[in-house]
């Protein structure tokens, strides 16, 4: 018991009690959610900046759903003349995000708390996201009402149901998955492109 009472031992059960709540955290809002903060590979976040910078120079993007926060970055390297806000309800990848952001200290970046769903999209001129179909259903009407003819959605491995993308690429990793890209407005052309 005396252990127990030492600085060790308080330091030690603190931090497996933070370990719990932030274990207990996640599972929570995964269930909220539909969907674990599960990071883009480094492909999807390769290719996801690669067709913003040959889209965009200039202008806003969205990020619903950040997670941990791992897009953001390298969006920010490729675009750096953009702005960038990620949205986040999970309270531990949310804050993993903000320490990471604070420690690159990069001033075009931001990482706002809440749901997307209750986020006004008209500002942005791209919108980025890793879900999954029930959100993206959820969201098509969203995109619908909100986006300005011209902006870009890209969205990783999950389609928008119903909709043409513009064009698909299918990355070179294990599952082929696919980034699908939509410009809201008319003429899509539905190409296929594969990169490596």
């Amino acid at each position: 018991m005396d252990e127990l009472l030492r600085p060790e031992g308080i330091a030690a059960a603190a931090a497996i009690i933070i370990a719990v709540v932030a274990v207990f955290s996640i599972i929570i809002h995964t269930f909220i959610n539909g969907i674990s903060p599960m990071p883009s590979s480094w492909k999807a976040r390769r290719a996801i900046a690669a067709i913003l910078a040959g889209e965009m120079k200039t202008g806003s993007i969205a990020e619903l759903g950040s997670g941990w926060g791992t897009l953001l970055p390298v969006l920010s390297r490729k675009l750096p003349q953009c702005a960038i806000t990620g949205f986040e309800n999970s309270p531990v990848p949310f804050l993993f995000s903000r320490l990471l952001l604070l420690c690159m200290r990069r001033k075009q970046i931001r990482v706002i708390f809440g749901s997307f769903y209750e986020t006004p999209l008209a500002p942005y001129d791209a919108v980025v996201c890793y879900l999954y179909p029930g959100a993206m259903e959820k969201l098509k009407l969203k995109f619908t009402r909100e986006l300005e003819s011209g902006s870009l959605i890209i969205s990783n491995t999950f389609a928008v149901p119903g909709w043409e993308p513009e064009r698909t690429v299918v990355l070179n990793d294990f599952f082929r998955s696919p980034v699908y890209v939509y410009r809201m407005g008319p003429g899509n052309s539905g190409n296929t492109l594969f990169i490596g």
